[in-house]
């Protein structure tokens, strides 16, 4: 259907996996996931294909749609950018809520928290802001973690990048 891009096909390994039939519903939610972090990729898989014109916005907005909402009209932003060696993009939607629900990922990778994370968490208090969800997708070389399980960023100059550069956009707009 596309007269470019690449095909990967699966296959496990016996000698290695007990169970050679992947699990589709974490496969599934892995792509659809990837489809939002990447600009311009398609993906598709087993009949389903996820593009995302708006990326993490995108997805905020479905993972809402399990949430229910008395505001059809959400207040919502959106921002991607780069700062040096560093991409970043970030999606807040909701009017306002008791507490906010995180997703964040570093490299495509989701972890739980972090810099990036505290950052965005300190530039949506100065805004007055409590969004129902807020998710932010860093890109960067290098990264560093807490312990060896990488689920905690700790890299207190991204944290500083991200207020630099969300403040000004995410305050301005509220």
């Amino acid at each position: 259907s596309f007269s470019k891009g690449s095909t990967v096909t699966l296959s496990l390994d016996p000698e290695i996996f007990s169970c050679l039939s992947p699990d589709h519903s974490s496969l599934r939610k892995t792509l659809y996931e990837a489809a939002h972090l990447f600009p311009g990729i398609i993906i598709e898989f087993e009949g389903e294909r996820f593009h995302a014109k708006k990326r993490l916005l995108d997805l905020g907005h479905a993972l809402l749609k399990n949430t229910p909402s008395p505001d059809r009209s959400p207040r919502q932003f959106h921002l991607v950018g780069r700062r040096e060696e560093v991409e970043y993009q970030v999606a807040a939607i909701g009017r306002g809520n008791e507490r906010t629900k995180f997703r964040s990922w570093v490299n495509a990778c989701e972890i739980r928290n972090g810099s990036h994370v505290r950052g965005f968490t300190k530039v949506l208090k100065q805004a007055g802001w409590l969004p129902e969800i807020a998710l932010i997708h860093i890109i960067m070389h290098n990264p560093r973690y807490a312990g060896t399980c990488k689920d905690v960023l700790v890299m207190d100059e991204i944290e500083q990048v991200i207020i630099q550069e969300l403040a000004p956009k995410l305050i301005a707009v509220t």
